[in-house]
């Protein structure tokens, strides 16, 4: 049975060389993984934004404050002038 170091092809005592690296990359793959691209905020906010749910509240919100001030009596809608 092979070990785990016979199977990486690699020794204990020296190490890896700079020669390894294009066969290894070449047997292992490449670590290198791209950048996250960054979404700007308006991207996040309009996305946020696109829930059914606060669609909902938003209009349900709407609703009640159109409904308030409209059965309101005028002394309730005074701003204490």
């Amino acid at each position: 049975m092979e070990s785990f170091i016979e199977k990486l092809k690699t020794n204990l005592d020296t190490g890896l060389t700079g020669a390894d690296f294009p066969e290894r990359t070449e047997h292992f793959g490449n670590n290198y993984r791209e950048p996250l691209k960054v979404k700007p905020f308006c991207i996040i906010f309009k996305d946020a934004l696109d829930d059914f749910m606060l669609k909902l509240l938003m209009v349900c919100a709407s609703f009640s404050i159109t409904f308030d001030m409209i059965l309101s009596s005028p002394e309730e809608r005074s701003h204490g002038k």
